[in-house]
């Protein structure tokens, strides 16, 4: 931080407004963060991932119909 700090300082004679300095500084912090990968923590819906022919978007898309599906078989069988 000190880094960024000594980077973006306004000399006196300079013609950069306090608010442009702020978010210049603001900017520059943010951008030094590193986020660490994050791990894969959903489980395959059917079978392993080596298993699995579709893609997770689709395979998410067909579980979640199917649980729609059986929703609305369980709430039609309730209000009977």
């Amino acid at each position: 931080m000190k880094k960024i700090l000594q980077e973006h300082a306004v000399k006196v004679g300079d013609r950069i407004s306090l608010t442009d300095s702020a978010a210049k500084l603001r900017w520059a912090f943010i951008n030094s963060w590193q986020v660490e990968p994050q791990s894969e923590d959903r489980l395959p819906a059917f079978g392993t991932g080596a298993q699995a022919v579709a893609s997770p978007p689709p395979t998410r898309s067909a579980v979640r119909r199917k649980h729609q599906q059986m929703f609305k078989q369980w709430s039609q069988a309730r209000h009977d």
